[in-house]
């Protein structure tokens, strides 16, 4: 019920059923930054797999210390590139439901 109140104080009839189409236009805006949210994505995944190989090579060396301070910071640095990477997708979900709203 008070979901139907909010609809109704920002003008929006029914939310849902323009959602899908309108979804599918903006996948044609900002490609550019779609883009480069997804290389952020690639990067973080080959950093992840470069640092396990890392800690298996100097596992096998048998320095453990070393091994450990490498997985965890290929983790952060892979984290950090993931968090750039869904910031840069929640900017155009922000871009995209205020001019939803400015258009109502």
């Amino acid at each position: 019920m008070e979901e139907k109140n909010k609809n109704e104080n920002v003008g929006v009839d029914n939310p849902h059923s323009q959602i899908n189409s309108d979804k599918i236009n903006v996948r044609k805006r900002y490609h550019a930054l779609r883009i480069i949210a997804g290389v952020y994505n690639v990067m973080a995944w080959v950093i992840i797999a470069g640092s396990f190989i890392g800690l298996i090579i100097v596992f096998a060396d048998e320095n453990f210390g070393t091994g450990l301070a490498i997985l965890f910071g290929g983790s952060l640095l892979a984290l950090g590139l993931f968090a750039i990477a869904e910031s840069i997708k929640v900017f155009i979900d922000i871009e995209f439901n205020t001019r939803k709203v400015a258009e109502k």
